[in-house]
């Protein structure tokens, strides 16, 4: 984003990035999300949470997991929002025989109680500013799965605290996806270093700590202009 403002006339100095925050998860008592779906302990859960319109990656996580979902019957997918393109998305994956394994929830506002239900997050974006989405993930130990576009590779580095493919690739997505689900190790490494997103500064306090020294300098350089 401060590269596109320049890009677009905005004097460099002007431009001020404060990230995103999230407040902390709570991670008290179970999620209630695999009751609701009629799902046990056994199976494994994907979970994207956007907006449904397009650019999003609905479609290219679709096409990445049918062949996924054919081959291993405990792996589903939550999809979680609504939005222009949730129609279309819910006939694709109806006309696909896929509805009982592509669950679409449409609004929630509950989602730290749906991500807390899933083994992964993966949110295959053509265009992101930075992706609040991944930091909520990120937070309550989700293993990531993000597109190498714009701000989310200052969320994720890949293969540290999660794994990136380049966007519209849904091959290289099913790859990703497979090495995933089949490393129990790999796992268990990316949420663990995923978990200290906050601690990182994606916390509410430092983007409200930010937004104050922002407005606080502000104030004294007009002060003295």
């Amino acid at each position: 984003m401060r590269e596109y403002l320049i890009s677009a006339g905005v004097e460099a100095e002007r431009v001020q990035t404060i990230y995103d925050g999230v407040p902390k998860p709570d991670t008290t008592g179970p999620s209630s999300l695999r009751a609701e779906l009629g799902l046990d302990a056994e199976a494994v859960i994907g979970c994207m949470v956007a907006i449904m319109r397009d650019k999003k990656g609905h479609e290219d996580l679709i096409e990445a997991a049918e062949p996924l979902l054919a081959k291993r019957p405990n792996l589903h997918f939550v999809m979680a929002s609504n939005g222009d393109t949730f129609a279309r998305v819910s006939e694709t994956v109806e006309s696909r025989g896929l509805g009982r394994r592509i669950h679409l929830l449409g609004f929630r506002s509950d989602i730290t109680n749906v991500l807390r239900g899933c083994d992964f997050f993966v949110l295959p974006t053509h265009q992101e500013a930075l992706g609040q989405s991944f930091i909520e993930a990120m937070a309550v130990g989700l293993r990531v799965i993000g597109t190498s576009v714009d701000g989310v590779p200052e969320l994720i580095e890949n293969d540290v605290n999660g794994l990136l493919v380049p966007p519209k690739d849904p091959l290289a997505l099913r790859a990703v996806l497979l090495k995933l689900i089949d490393d129990p190790d790999l796992r268990a490494r990316l949420g663990a270093k995923g978990r200290n997103i906050i601690e990182r500064g994606f916390s509410i306090g430092d983007m409200a700590g930010a937004t104050v020294e922002l407005y606080l300098r502000g104030l004294h350089e007009r002060r003295h202009a």
